[in-house]
């Protein structure tokens, strides 16, 4: 009998076949990635650190390793998910395989752009490729040679393939498959932030504020107008009249020196309401209510900080109490800020702010108002720990730490 001709691996078959062998381990590592850097920013388990090299620690400490509150890896796992649920539609379904070329073709050059964008920072940038990062690379590539497979009239020409059935069809499947994503997006979003927010009710610092690997966040920031080398935090207490010439001083020496650093200020209300002290004076001025009520204007009117915060100041020429609430509203009607007397009552986010400041604080090692502390930052990173001030210093002392910071920050030999 003459021999019977064998049949042929369809093209797109052995494509979706490509895109599921890569997208499922690159799901799984995107998702070991998110409690890495879980762990490492929350609960201070660094251990599973030692399963890669430096490059790791650095992309995971790096600002951009974090989009809209949740890590980057987050998304990853979405998008490899979906892949893989498109690689599965077109392994069970012949009908469907031709109307999944587009999406395929899509998720694969989605994949590519994002992975050689984030491998190029990485290098160019940071100057450390993470290994567990470059698996994830490694995925993305495979997915989009498997949507190469999948679209037999190529990559590009793919997108202008009749046979994939009609421009609605394809238009619908690509809706689906956006949708699948912003769905698997929108439910580990969730489960991140709860998980974020029951790690906070232990605590409200971070691992690196614990270990003062970096600054909280704060409302009133004057940037550098070039990349810092160098960030100064002060803390003060509205109700002191150091921190009040303290604040002149800083302010002055920032616009004097604004090319490379930046200033930061923070609340530290020697107050027992807010838990930062008991120092008589604040109690008796309500230093408390005076820190919740610049935030609420710092968050309501941004634009001009420090003309909020000297006004804040100036209160302490208007005898005692300092910041009782009249007082308050006619500083807040001033800047255009309306109802504060309800923001300082019942707005949370500006209680956690302020308590925030204050735990950091303390944590730090300073124990009253004014202080300064000086990081070093190179990229946006503090390198090493920041340096407290504690009590009143020279300011040349202060003004030669600072430049001996500026000089590690810009030191090739510092990593």
């Amino acid at each position: 009998m003459p021999d019977l001709p064998q049949p042929k691996l369809r093209r797109e078959f052995l494509g979706a076949y490509v895109i599921a062998v890569f997208a499922l381990p690159g799901a799984l590592f995107s998702l070991f990635l998110t409690i890495l850097k879980f762990r490492n920013e929350f609960t201070c388990e660094r251990v599973l650190l030692t399963t890669c090299a430096q490059g790791c620690d650095v992309a995971l400490r790096d600002a951009w390793s974090t989009v809209l509150g949740v890590p980057l890896t987050l998304y990853g796992t979405a998008f490899f998910l979906v892949a893989f649920g498109v690689a599965s539609c077109i392994l069970l379904s012949a009908r469907l395989a031709p109307l999944m070329r587009l999406p395929a073709l899509l998720l694969g050059w989605a994949g590519l752009l994002t992975s050689l964008a984030l491998f190029l920072y990485a290098w160019l940038g940071l100057g450390e490729i993470c290994s567990l990062c470059a698996v994830l690379y490694c995925a993305c590539v495979g997915v989009f040679l498997g949507a190469w497979l999948v679209n037999p009239e190529g990559p590009v020409a793919g997108f202008r393939d009749r046979s994939r059935g009609a421009w609605l069809e394809a238009g619908m499947l690509v809706v689906v498959v956006a949708t699948a994503f912003a769905a698997l997006t929108g439910v580990q979003y969730n489960r991140y932030r709860a998980a974020v927010l029951d790690s906070r009710k232990a605590s409200l610092l971070t691992c690196l504020e614990r270990r003062s690997l970096a600054l909280p966040p704060t409302s009133h920031v004057s940037s550098a107008s070039h990349e810092p080398d160098v960030v100064l935090g002060l803390f003060v207490d509205l109700t002191c009249p150091h921190c009040r010439n303290e604040y002149d001083q800083w302010i002055e020496y920032w616009k004097a020196h604004h090319e490379s650093i930046d200033l930061r200020v923070y609340h530290f209300p020697m107050d027992p309401q807010c838990r930062g002290g008991n120092s008589p004076g604040s109690t008796r001025n309500s230093a408390c209510i005076g820190a919740l009520a610049l935030e609420c204007m710092l968050r309501t009117a941004p634009e001009h900080p420090e003309n909020i915060v000297r006004d804040m100041f100036a209160l302490q020429d208007s005898g005692e109490p300092f910041f009782d609430m009249p007082k308050i509203e006619v500083v807040a009607a001033r800047h255009g800020v309306a109802d504060i007397a309800g923001c300082v009552a019942e707005d949370s986010a500006v209680d956690l702010r302020v308590r925030h400041h204050v735990l950091f604080a303390r944590a730090a090692g300073l124990r009253e108002a004014p202080a300064l502390v000086i990081a070093a930052v190179r990229r946006g990173k503090i390198i090493g720990s920041i340096f407290p001030i504690i009590g009143s210093k020279d300011p040349s002392l202060i003004e030669e730490m600072i430049r001996e910071a500026q000089a590690r920050a810009r030191s090739d030999d510092n990593e």
